[in-house]
């Protein structure tokens, strides 16, 4: 990613506060949320290994308008913790045994369609999720030896697709929503560079994650 290129999602997640203040004047609900992520990479793995999930958290807010009566755009700014373990054989086992982790930080904006069902309880929603990295560590599960910085080797900027089913609660004046989603990343994260030792992870991984999200929601407006 050029520099030119960084200053401007630089300033997009900059402005995205006010751009935010000026939609929700004009939205029906704006509110919360957070939750667990099951994340991990797909793709090639190192010679021998496997990718395994790892537990990790997300949250962030919530700003979302009518385009018809039951479409709804969202965009939910938010901080991710993604990433995974990676899985070794070991002699005489039968199953191969973390070893590895790669912690991922992103802060992205998740841009999603919201369609509501009929009776206004439950909903699907899909669409894309623009990341940006703000850290990548590699640690040795065995020891206690200190993470490598691994952000060289990783792409700065992530872009994802999400697809989800969800529920809402009415608690009074606010909603109590709960969602099962998907990510999926659509471009290689590797940028083809090496750590002090070595690349751990090869030349094409991506992010993936399944994500248990709960949040609330206020109505602006009936």
């Amino acid at each position: 990613m050029d520099e030119s290129m960084k200053k401007n999602i630089l300033l997009l997640f900059a402005s995205l506060p006010l751009l935010l203040c000026h939609v929700a004047l004009a939205q029906p609900a704006v509110g919360f949320w957070g939750g667990l992520n099951r994340a991990s990479l797909r793709g090639d793995a190192p010679e021998e290994a496997s990718y395994s999930t790892r537990m990790c958290f997300s949250g962030g807010a919530v700003g979302e308008f009518n385009l018809t009566k039951d479409v709804k755009l969202s965009f939910q700014p938010a901080y991710f913790q993604r990433g995974s373990k990676i899985a070794f054989a070991v002699p005489d086992q039968d199953e191969p045994r973390d070893s590895l982790q790669v912690k991922l930080d992103y802060y992205s904006v998740p841009v999603l369609l919201k369609i509501v069902s009929g009776n206004g309880k439950t909903y699907v929603t899909s669409g894309l999720d623009f990341g940006i990295l703000s850290r990548a560590e590699l640690s040795n599960l065995n020891n206690d030896e200190p993470a490598q910085d691994l952000k060289n080797i990783f792409k700065d900027f992530d872009l994802a697709v999400n697809f989800g089913f969800g529920a809402m609660l009415p608690l009074g004046s606010p909603l109590l929503t709960l969602e099962l989603r998907y990510s999926q990343s659509l471009a290689n994260l590797s940028s083809g560079g090496e750590n002090a030792a070595g690349s751990a992870l090869p030349e094409r991984f991506r992010n993936s994650g399944l994500q248990l999200l709960a949040g609330l929601l206020w109505p602006l407006h009936k």
